[in-house]
């Protein structure tokens, strides 16, 4: 039996996931913003940079755009530090106690409101706008 060839004739690999690279460091990085990450399909993996504008509980509708803050389950992210319009926000769930909740929620780190991230995860609703969960990556450029 012969192995599965590609297009170029190379022998195919099994068991390989093809759909996600990561790169190496921030500088290398292929991210993208939060307005074009708004307008994916709910389930695509992104990786997303925004800033840091609020935070909120239970839906948009409580979201706090200054610091300091109460909420840790959640941060909300835009292109431009100053956005609070819904429409060009992204909410981000924090999972209850994960390193992620720690480093970046506004409650214990005011020092994180309007600071730039670039985020990986799982585009989906939340809080009754568009969202990301199943946070995987989080770096500060």
């Amino acid at each position: 039996v012969l192995p599965e060839t590609d297009d170029n004739g190379e022998e195919k690999k099994k068991n390989e996931d093809t759909t996600i690279v990561k790169p190496s460091t921030v500088d290398d990085a292929e991210y993208i913003s939060v307005d074009s990450a708004i307008n994916l399909p709910n389930t695509t993996f992104i990786e997303v940079k925004g800033y840091i504008v609020g935070a909120a509980t239970r839906s948009i509708n409580y979201a706090v755009f200054t610091v300091p803050t109460e909420y840790t389950q959640s941060i909300i992210i835009a292109d431009k530090p100053d956005e609070k319009n819904a429409d060009h926000l992204l909410a981000v769930c924090l999972t209850d106690r994960s390193t992620a909740r720690k480093e970046l929620n506004l409650y214990d780190n005011p020092s994180n409101f309007h600071r730039s991230v670039i985020l990986s995860g799982q585009r989906v609703g939340y809080l009754g706008i568009h969202g990301m969960n199943k946070l995987s990556d989080y770096q500060f450029p």
